[in-house]
């Protein structure tokens, strides 16, 4: 096949998966370095900003599982659409304002917009690109991780410059051009691609969760997302606590979110190419455990080293997402799957997020918000050996007594 024709009438999804990757986390990662300034002159109160921490992870979780049920009613892309437009308008609402109330509003806009768009991107993949599952699933992630790195490198020396509401505010204008590439490409889906209809029947939520697989992976994403998004909420608050410089909290920050990179790259392809990768995913799982001992003991000691360990676990987010994908056989099972396993697993780590920056305020130490992290990493391992098995969650929902 001439390679031409390889990405002929996808170029446009192509684009607007770059661009939408970019700008998926632009709004979690850009507010922890700037919090002590935000904190300062919107007058946020310690539950305001827990709530800050954690609203992430849940609204991801809210507005991710009504996913599902738009993209079937409006169809995926004016979906993205819409939600990265949303976003935008979140981020935008939150950079101007002065009220605490206002600002909580608009990142829960922007969080929400941010959590629609972020559910539809494995059965984008799936529909668009079935014959280069690991290359794309690699490429979005990469992606993702490089918007989640960059806002926080120079989220701190930009508000230095402009203040911190241009700092916080600019992404709007990425979120609003990530949106256009979607609002085009519904228009041009051929008729044949309009009409066509799946063989299967479409699953839906309470069926799934009848596979033991659809729970591995929702165990993976729990797991890995309480973690993650717990220090990426925290982190700079930790190593100032620590002794850091608020300008060395920022850097460590964006090393922590940049440093996804490398298992993005790899970690897809490990996945197809491996018949059960249970041993890539307990490998990773005691990488996070290690990593967050290190920086609950030894957080300006070694620091590179435990952020490069936390990293190496941070793959099974990739994994996961892969998962998806070799785990079923149409894009609207995925679009299922996506949904509420993202849904769930982002719950869970909102209040995970919340609770461990409301452990430190009622502690006034960082000992038993890391032994709350600590203590959810069996689940993960436990995810990974049931999500590692090789059949298809269709196949498993047959084989239950209550499918007709």
């Amino acid at each position: 096949m001439p390679a031409r024709s390889i990405w002929r009438g996808r170029l446009t999804v192509l684009a607007g998966l770059v661009i939408l990757g970019l700008n998926l986390r632009a709004a979690v990662t850009t507010v922890p370095p700037l919090l002590d300034r935000i904190q300062a002159e919107v007058q946020l109160s310690p539950a305001a900003v827990s709530l800050i921490a954690a609203a992430p992870p849940l609204m991801f979780a809210i507005f991710g599982s009504l996913a599902p049920f738009l993209g079937r009613r409006w169809g995926l892309e004016r979906v993205i659409a819409g939600a990265m437009a949303v976003g935008a308008l979140g981020m935008g609402l939150r950079a101007l304002t002065s009220s605490e109330f206002i600002f909580l509003v608009g990142t829960g806009a922007a969080m929400a917009g941010l959590g629609g768009a972020n559910v539809a991107v494995p059965p984008l993949i799936k529909r668009y690109f079935p014959d280069r599952i690991g290359l794309m699933t690699t490429a979005s992630t990469l992606f993702l991780v490089a918007g989640q790195a960059l806002p926080p490198a120079i989220a701190v020396p930009l508000a230095d410059q402009v203040g911190w509401r241009w700092a916080a505010g600019i992404w709007a204008v990425g979120a609003a051009l990530a949106a256009l590439p979607w609002f085009v490409q519904p228009y041009r889906l051929s008729r044949r691609q309009r009409g066509k209809k799946t063989a299967r029947p479409r699953l839906g939520p309470i069926k799934v969760t009848t596979s033991y697989v659809f729970w591995g992976i929702t165990g993976l994403l729990i797991c890995n997302s309480a973690a993650a998004y717990a220090l990426i909420g925290w982190l700079p608050r930790i190593m100032t606590d620590a002794g850091a410089s608020a300008h060395r909290g920022a850097v460590w920050l964006t090393i922590f979110t940049a440093g996804s990179l490398l298992p993005a790259m790899v970690v897809p392809a490990l996945t197809i190419r491996l018949r059960r990768p249970w041993l890539l995913i307990v490998t990773m799982y005691l990488s996070w455990t290690v990593g967050l001992v290190g920086l609950w003991l030894w957080p300006l000691h070694g620091t590179a080293w435990w952020i490069a360990l936390t990293r190496i676990g941070d793959g099974n987010y990739a994994c996961a997402i892969t998962l998806m994908n070799l785990r079923t056989r149409t894009s609207q099972t995925v679009l299922t799957v996506s949904g509420l396993a993202q849904a769930i697993a982002y719950t869970v780590a909102a209040a995970a997020t919340f609770a461990f920056g409301q452990l430190q305020a009622f502690s006034g130490s960082w000992h038993w918000p890391f032994i709350l992290l600590i203590c959810t990493m069996p689940l993960g391992l436990a995810g990974g050996l049931l999500a590692s098995r090789q059949t298809y969650v269709e196949d498993q929902v047959a084989r239950t007594p209550s499918q007709p």
